[in-house]
C-alpha cells in the first residue's frame, strides 16, 4: 500500500513531531534541536525553518483558523507561535517535566506529561484549569472531540465531559496504547488489537485481535473512507478498513528509515503519508 516516493533532510537531530500545514500539501516538523520547519510536498529538501526554540521539542499542532503553531518544550513549557510572522506569541511556563502529546480545539489546549497528567490549558485566559491524573507513569494516551476528552489510565480509559465535569469509566479490559475519536466511534489500540468503541451504547462494536502481543505508537484515519493506519514501536504500519461490525486488514508495509519513527501523519487528501525519524531524515510514502 505504501511506496517510498523520497526522505526530506534538513533536521540536525531526531525528528519527534509532524503537523499538518496550511495547505494539503504542506506540513511541520520538530526536532530535538529546537527547529520547526514548514515543508512543501512539491519541494523536497527546501524546508524553510520557522523558529529556533531552545531546547527539545516534544510536540507540535498547527491551527488554521488562527494560524497559530503551538509547540511543547521538555522542562520549559508551551510556546505559542504565529505561524505567518514566525514570532512567539504567548509562553506558558511548564517545567519540571517533559511532554507526550498536545491536540487543539475551540476553546482548550490538551497536553500531556512524562509524569501522567493531562493539562486541559484555556486557549484565551493561558492557564492551566485542570490536570487530570492518569496513575500513569507516562504521559496518557488520548483523543478528544467537541466537549469530552478520552484519555488512558492505569485502569484503562476516562471519559472527561469538560463542559459538567462529570468523569466516567470505560468498561474496556485492555490498557489503551493510542485512541482516536472519529463521530460517536473510539479507535482503540492496544497490545491485544484493534478494537471500535461505540459511545452512545458504551461496548465495543467490532475488533480485529494480533496474533502476538504488538505495541501501537499511533493511529492515522482517513475519515472519509473510514481507512486507519497503525504504526508499531517495530516501524510496521499496517492498514485497516472499518466497515459496520467489521474491520478488514487490508495491507502491512514495514517502513525502512534506520531507526525507530516518532510520528506519521496522512496529508494531500490522503495520498501520501509522511514518517518522523530518529535518524534525522523525514520519510515521504505515496499511497497505492
Amino acid at each position: 500500500m505504501l511506496q517510498l516516493s523520497s526522505y526530506f533532510e534538513g533536521h540536525r537531530g531526531a525528528i519527534t513531531s509532524l503537523t499538518k500545514g496550511n495547505s494539503e500539501h504542506s506540513f511541520y516538523s520538530a526536532g530535538i534541536e529546537g527547529l520547526i520547519v514548514y515543508w512543501n510536498l512539491a519541494k523536497p529538501n527546501e524546508g524553510e525553518v520557522v523558529i529556533k526554540l531552545r531546547g527539545l521539542i516534544a510536540t507540535i499542532k498547527y491551527e488554521p483558523v488562527s494560524n497559530t503553531l503551538y509547540a511543547a518544550v521538555n522542562h520549559k513549557g508551551l510556546f505559542i507561535i504565529d505561524a505567518k510572522s514566525r514570532v512567539i506569541l504567548e509562553t506558558i511556563e511548564i517545567p519540571a517535566t517533559s511532554f507526550g502529546k498536545i491536540e487543539v480545539s475551540k476553546n482548550y489546549i490538551f497536553l500531556s506529561t512524562q509524569i501522567g497528567e493531562l493539562l486541559l490549558i484555556d486557549k484565551k485566559m493561558l492557564i492551566i484549569k485542570e490536570r487530570i491524573e492518569s496513575g500513569l507513569k507516562k504521559p496518557p494516551t488520548f483523543s478528544t472531540e467537541k466537549d469530552k476528552v478520552y484519555y488512558s489510565t492505569n485502569q484503562g480509559i476516562n471519559q472527561l465531559d469538560i463542559n459538567t465535569k462529570v468523569k466516567k469509566s470505560l468498561n474496556f479490559s485492555w490498557k489503551p496504547s493510542s485512541l482516536k475519536i472519529y463521530d460517536d466511534r473510539l479507535l482503540i489500540a492496544s497490545s491485544k488489537g484493534l478494537y471500535v468503541w461505540n459511545t452512545p451504547k458504551s461496548k465495543v462494536e467490532t475488533e480485529s485481535l494480533w496474533k502476538d502481543d504488538v505495541e501501537i505508537k499511533e493511529i492515522c484515519i482517513n475519515s472519509t473512507e473510514l481507512i486507519v493506519l497503525t504504526l508499531s514501536k517495530s516501524n510496521v504500519i499496517t492498514a485497516y478498513r472499518i466497515e459496520k461490525n467489521k474491520i478488514i486488514r487490508l495491507d502491512t508495509t514495514q517502513i525502512e528509515h534506520n531507526g525507530r519513527i516518532n510520528d506519521i501523519l496522512w496529508i494531500e487528501n490522503y495520498k501520501f503519508v509522511i514518517t518522523a525519524g530518529a535518524n534525522k531524515k523525514i520519510g515521504v510514502w505515496q499511497v497505492n
